[in-house]
């Protein structure tokens, strides 16, 4: 071949610029199936807090902490085997977090004390918090540029559809089975491994420098047509992968809209996972039966669904800040109604709206805190303020059982849940936008990276 001119395939043009294929469909298909998965086993907790408060004698402070613990897991595991899939690869880091997480939360059913069941939790946490970060990164370099905001949100929301089938099927297993079956369920996913081990590629980076053979069979697929690496000189084309200080991201006048960011991040999870943990508590202190207090639970999944695909398009054409801002307050408005009786069809919408919002502006907030960073500090830029957002919901839960135990009047309980929503509209409406990286700026920066990289090759 020496003194032939070879072609040569930029790989990141190639995957952001191709059409949907069969091929993103059934990526859409498997990460949605994953994040189902793990969004199912954060909030069973929520499911069977009341059985274990009766067989274990717990007071709610204590099923709070006990709630707290696969949080405080999922923080550390997301810092830790974000940066191990960066170095072996995010497949391999995402499969092993999904089968141990799927084999902890089975095993999780046998525990016979709080010690043992909340070691088991924080364990799954760990492994959970492999899952989303490796998964988002994955979906990220393998959708098209154009479609990659919508298949995002579309997997994004497969979150609160786990919990909401955590939530229903709850209702008829509880009372006919015991709690110990909903974590026994935990093991029934582990059925489809042979699968993800064959559908979900590997980070392009580990192709190209292991096994080009199956990068070229991946694009082949991507690209409807038979590439030969033989034939082609493969060039990466991302973005150079470097070490961000924490300090790049209060550059260029962003000081104060990061901080809002981190603050922001910490009240909308510390109200998602407050409310998936205690809701069916609370429903209870006022007067709904357990099996309502569950399917309220589904209900609040429900709407979170609604509320991340409604908020995701308002936000493509208005702006994540304006409707984070009105989501807060929505939220807000349907948790402090909650304090008034009122019959189960009316409660239930309510309940629906306030996931909606409640939950919808911690998604919306995901999208828009990545996008108002430049393209090298995006991922910084949401990871930080994820991260300071764990202790939201590391939070939530043991406040919201430090709130049942002082034996409030349960207005006063919705009430309170209420506050940290009207707080995160109040930090939204500081947000500075006039800040935020603009389109044109994106486009200068990817001109740039393309005539870096991309250079002839001749063999």
């Amino acid at each position: 071949m020496r003194g032939k001119w070879m072609s040569t395939i930029n790989v990141a043009q190639t995957l952001a610029e191709s059409k949907l294929t069969k091929y993103h469909f059934s990526l859409v298909f498997w990460f949605w199936f994953i994040i189902v998965i793990d969004g199912y086993d954060l909030i069973v907790f929520g499911t069977v807090v009341n059985s274990l408060m009766n067989d274990w004698s717990l007071t709610t402070t204590q099923a709070g902490l006990l709630g707290s613990i696969t949080y405080i897991g999922v923080m550390i595991g997301t810092i830790l085997l974000g940066i191990l899939g960066d170095k072996i690869g995010r497949k391999q880091v995402a499969i092993w977090s999904f089968v141990v997480f799927c084999l902890l939360t089975g095993v999780a059913g046998f525990s016979n004390s709080p010690v043992i069941f909340g070691t088991l939790r924080f364990l799954a946490g760990l492994a959970l918090g492999g899952v989303i970060p490796n998964i988002a990164a994955l979906s990220t370099i393998y959708f098209p540029k154009k479609y990659r905001n919508v298949l995002l949100c579309m997997i994004q929301v497969a979150n609160p559809i786990g919990g909401m089938i955590a939530a229903f099927i709850a209702i008829p297993i509880i009372p006919e089975f015991g709690w110990r079956m909903m974590f026994y369920i935990g093991f029934i996913p582990l059925i489809t491994l042979p699968f993800l081990i064959k559908y979900l590629p590997e980070s392009p980076e580990i192709y190209y420098r292991s096994n080009q053979s199956k990068l070229a069979n991946v694009l082949s697929k991507i690209q409807s047509s038979n590439i030969q690496n033989e034939n082609v000189q493969f060039q990466l084309g991302f973005p150079k992968k470097e070490k961000t200080k924490i300090k790049r991201l209060f550059e260029d006048k962003r000081m104060l809209t990061t901080l809002l960011f981190w603050f922001a991040f910490i009240l909308s999870q510390l109200v998602m996972y407050g409310l998936n943990t205690w809701l069916p508590n609370l429903m209870r202190t006022a007067g709904y039966t357990t099996a309502s207090g569950l399917l309220f639970l589904g209900l609040m999944n429900l709407g979170a669904v609604l509320g991340g695909l409604v908020g995701g398009f308002l936000a493509d054409r208005t702006s994540g800040r304006k409707v984070n801002i009105i989501f807060g307050l929505i939220a807000a408005s349907m948790i402090a109604l909650l304090a008034i009786p009122m019959n189960l069809p009316l409660v239930s919408l309510i309940i629906i709206v306030s996931g909606f919002a409640a939950i919808g502006m911690q998604l919306v907030g995901n999208s828009y805190v990545t996008l108002y960073y430049p393209t090298n500090l995006r991922a910084s830029g949401l990871g930080f303020a994820s991260g300071f957002g764990r202790i939201g919901a590391m939070l939530g839960p043991s406040l919201g059982g430090m709130l049942l135990a002082l034996n409030l009047p349960f207005q006063l309980n919705f009430l309170l849940f209420a506050i940290p929503a009207v707080l995160f509209s109040i930090l939204y409406y500081f947000v500075q936008e006039k800040y935020a990286y603009s389109s044109s700026n994106e486009q200068e920066d990817m001109q740039e990276i393309e005539n870096e990289q991309l250079v002839e090759v001749k063999i």
